[in-house]
């Protein structure tokens, strides 16, 4: 199976989801909590439907298991998995150490895996 098409349209979406988190990083952070000691941001959720929409429009068949929101599955044997601000705390805190992580998989193999730090 030949991965460059998956590969260059993830890339893509990951690398825009990047461009989004270097202005937030910028902007003053609200957040809120999701758990005992979890952060969730606008910028989490910008980021995440920035990447689920255009991997969503090309692949309109695939699961996606993201961090802000679960699985959404659509009985494929694709599945993207994406945590679309992976250092919440870091970003809040203005610590440079954060990155967008996103893979695929088909069944139970790992087909690819992008983690870009902007």
């Amino acid at each position: 199976m030949n991965l460059k098409k998956e590969f260059d349209i993830a890339l893509k979406a990951v690398l825009g989801a990047g461009r989004i988190l270097e202005r937030g990083f910028q902007s003053p952070k609200d957040y809120h909590l999701k758990g005992a000691i979890d952060l969730v941001t606008e910028w989490d959720l910008k980021s995440q439907e920035w990447i689920t929409s255009r991997l969503s429009a090309r692949y309109p068949d695939h699961d996606f298991l993201v961090e802000e929101g679960g699985l959404a599955r659509r009985s494929s044997p694709f599945c993207w998995i994406l945590d679309p601000l992976d250092g919440t705390t870091n970003f809040v805190h203005g610590f440079p150490v954060y990155c967008v992580s996103l893979a695929l998989l088909k069944e139970k193999e790992i087909l690819l895996g992008i983690v870009h730090n902007p």
